[in-house]
């Protein structure tokens, strides 16, 4: 994941990002080990959702335009969380192939 790039200050965003995906891992892995439908299912769900988060209302500028600020961060977010998802459904596939 990311590093923090000013000395010794705190990454909360890199931090929070790096607790979602070894959770969204683990997950992914116990249920794909009994129902990989389902981790499928659950994986798909998760990326509609944070989607639609992201996809979601912005801060607007007074001239009712979205800030670039606002999009640079949606957009960071937004690659971040995909490489993790992404992650996870290679979770699943391997499990899948593990039985053929």
């Amino acid at each position: 994941m990311t590093e923090p790039k000013q000395g010794d200050r705190a990454n909360p965003l890199a931090a929070a990002l790096d607790a979602l995906e070894t959770a969204l891992l683990t997950f992914t892995a116990e249920v794909a080990a009994r129902d990989e439908t389902l981790a499928t299912e659950v994986l798909e769900k998760t990326a509609l959702a944070i989607n639609a988060v992201l996809d979601g209302p912005r801060y607007m500028s007074p001239d009712k335009s979205a800030t670039s600020y606002d999009t640079a961060i949606r957009s960071a977010v937004r690659c971040q969380v995909n490489a993790i998802l992404d992650k996870a459904r290679e979770v699943t596939a391997a499990r899948r192939s593990q039985h053929f």
